[in-house]
C-alpha cells in the first residue's frame, strides 16, 4: 500500500491512465521493447505491431508523462519509465511462469523465495516481449478487465464471498460469472460454494499487479517537453 491508500483506491484514482496507457497493448509493447534499448520511432512501430498513426498518441502520452524521452539515436526509457517496466516484466514473468507447469511445479506453492529466484532466472533464456507474447490473452483478461482486476485485488484481503465483491462492486464493476470460472481454470482463484480464494500462484501474480499499479501512480513528473515532433 502507498500512504495508507489501498490499491484499489489508487487503481481507481488513476483510472483513465492505467486503461488508456499502462494497460493498452500498445504502450505495453512501447515499453517492453524499449527495456531492450533505444530505438527509433520506425522500429518502435513494428514492434507494436500497429500503424503509426495509433502509435504516436502513446509515444507522446509516455513523453509527457516522464515514461520514456527521445534521444540522438530515437526514444529510451527514463529512469521513471525502467521502474515501471521493471515492475511490469515482473508481473508478465510471474503469469508466465504459472503457465509452464512443467517448469513451475509446486514452487510457488512451497516457497516464495524459490518462486522469485525461478522468476528472476527467466529473462536470461526469453525476453520480456516473448513472455508478453506467449501469454498476452492470459495477461490481457487479468489487467484488460475491469471487473477482474478489482476482484483480484479486492481477494488479497483474504478469501471472501462473491456475494461481498458485489454488494461493493456493482454495475459495470462486477465480475461476470464467467470471468469467475475462467480465473478458477487458470488456477488464480480456488472456489468453495460462493467464497473464493487466491491460490499460492494467484497471490504471486496479484501481489505483483498490485506492484505495477502502485509503481505507475508514483510520484509522476511530467517531461519538459511533451511533444514529440514526429509527423
Amino acid at each position: 500500500m502507498t500512504g495508507g491508500i489501498s490499491v484499489v483506491e489508487i487503481y481507481k484514482d488513476n483510472r483513465s491512465t492505467f486503461q488508456a496507457h499502462y494497460f493498452s497493448h500498445a504502450c505495453l509493447m512501447i515499453l517492453l521493447s524499449l527495456h531492450e534499448g533505444e530505438k527509433p520511432l520506425p522500429k518502435i512501430w513494428d514492434i507494436a505491431d500497429s500503424v503509426s498513426l495509433s502509435v504516436l498518441p502513446y509515444v507522446r502520452r509516455c513523453v509527457q508523462d516522464g515514461i520514456i524521452a527521445r534521444g540522438n539515436g530515437g526514444y529510451h526509457l527514463t529512469e521513471r519509465g525502467r521502474e515501471v517496466t521493471d515492475s511490469l516484466i515482473r508481473f508478465l514473468t510471474a503469469v508466465g511462469m504459472m503457465n509452464q507447469a512443467e517448469i513451475l511445479g509446486g514452487v510457488l506453492e512451497e516457497d516464495d523465495r524459490r518462486a522469485v529466484a525461478v522468476e528472476e532466472a527467466l529473462p536470461e533464456s526469453i525476453t520480456p516481449l516473448e513472455v508478453y507474447e506467449d501469454n498476452r490473452s492470459d495477461v490481457r483478461f487479468l489487467i484488460g478487465n475491469e471487473g477482474v482486476l478489482l476482484f483480484l485485488l479486492f481477494l488479497q484481503q483474504g478469501q471472501r464471498s462473491a456475494g461481498a465483491y458485489h454488494r461493493i462492486y456493482g454495475g459495470a464493476e462486477a465480475v461476470k460469472a464467467q470471468d469467475l470460472a475462467t480465473l478458477v481454470n487458470m488456477g488464480i482463484v480456488s472456489e468453495r460454494g460462493d467464497f473464493y480464494a487466491l491460490t499460492g500462484p494467484g497471490r504471486r501474480v496479484v501481489g505483483l499487479l498490485a506492484e505495477l499499479i502502485e509503481a505507475a501512480a508514483r510520484d509522476p513528473v511530467p517531461a519538459s517537453a511533451p511533444d514529440t515532433g514526429e509527423k
